[in-house]
């Protein structure tokens, strides 16, 4: 009867003929274990040891180390695949197995109450010539679209401009303000405004703007 060891140096050994009744698949690996014996897949082989057998592919793997350096070993394949370590409108890349986050061109990480993300930049304007790809819109670059489509995830096409929907304050990044259901720059209290003005209609005024807003009312 023939012994392995498991850990080399030590007197775990444990019989070769613990795998003579295995129920391993006949494609499959059987290896001894203290416990009884384990079933896998060789290297390079996928799929189910125990049901379905295993089934050869260039792209098995066990660790990222048999991958490319711009892929990781996931679920048992390499692969390039991002979309379940980044954000929205976010780019991933992958360097040395290690899945690198960052926002597209245009856009910034923005901290939200659902956690950090990728939001469109938004910078205020006095005309076109001061927006890159947009339209200057109350004093705000504004991105262009015909549909929905033209716009970034989480953001509608309302009267042809990319709007960020919002219930509330917490939704919108930092410097904007949830107003008529949309983020758009300005204030969300007067603690965001100077000693000498207030927030009115999610604006900084003046004090002098302040009294003439009271005297309307």
């Amino acid at each position: 009867m023939g012994f392995i060891s498991l850990n080399p140096g030590t007197d775990a050994c444990i019989p070769l003929s613990t795998c003579n009744n295995n129920t391993c698949h006949h494609t499959a690996i059987c290896e001894p274990t203290l416990n009884g014996f384990e079933c896998k897949c060789g290297v390079r082989y996928i799929g189910d040891p125990y049901g379905a057998g295993c089934r050869y592919s260039e792209n098995a793997c066990i660790t990222d180390a048999e991958c490319s350096d711009d892929a990781i070993c996931e679920t048992g394949t390499c692969s390039t695949a991002c979309e379940n370590s980044c954000g929205v409108n976010s780019v991933c890349k992958i360097v040395n197995h290690i899945a690198e986050c960052s926002c597209k061109a245009g856009f910034g990480m923005k901290r939200t109450e659902n956690g950090v993300s990728c939001m469109r930049e938004v910078s205020g304007c006095v005309s076109d010539l001061d927006c890159r790809d947009s339209i200057c819109v109350g004093k705000e670059c504004k991105s262009v679209c015909r549909s929905e489509g033209d716009c970034a995830s989480g953001e509608r096409c309302v009267y042809n401009m990319c709007m960020l929907a919002c219930i509330g304050n917490l939704q919108c990044p930092v410097g904007q303000t949830c107003a008529g259901g949309y983020c758009v720059i300005g204030c969300r209290n007067n603690k965001e405004c100077s000693n000498d003005e207030a927030c009115i209609d999610h604006q900084c005024r003046g004090k002098l703007d302040f009294s003439e807003y009271t005297n309307n009312y």
